[in-house]
């Protein structure tokens, strides 16, 4: 399934079956059924104007990618997921235990508990 990214403007307004939204002018919504024409947002800018097209004539307003298909949560979902750093590996010995700063060490040693288990082990000979 293709991701997207919430904060490219790469989403569109599809405002009825044939049309997607082209520009709002005093109050006046435009619309055209070529997709390079419509009005590109990022999804929390579309899905704003979206929302308040809803109560104001336009009951059919989505947010689309570029493509034209409607945005499900399974599309954002990845691309909206926080990462998860990569731990750093545990030192092997007492030597590439020691090349790391003091600090890093500390800070390891209270937030990761295999870190911790690790330096235990290296400290009684194991």
């Amino acid at each position: 399934m293709e991701t997207l990214n919430p904060e490219k403007l790469e989403f569109l307004i599809k405002i009825n079956a044939d049309y997607f939204l082209a520009e709002i002018h005093e109050r006046q919504v435009t619309g055209t059924a070529v997709l390079s024409a419509a009005f590109h947002g990022d999804y929390r800018s579309c899905d704003r104007i979206a929302s308040g097209l809803r109560p104001r004539g336009y009951p059919q307003a989505i947010v689309c990618d570029a493509l034209g298909r409607p945005v499900t949560a399974d599309m954002l979902a990845l691309a909206t997921a926080p990462e998860v750093p990569a731990k750093a590996p545990l030192p092997k010995n007492l030597a590439q235990l020691n090349a790391l700063s003091a600090t890093e060490s500390r800070r390891r040693y209270k937030s990761e508990p295999d870190f911790k288990a690790r330096v235990d082990q290296l400290y009684q000979g194991r």
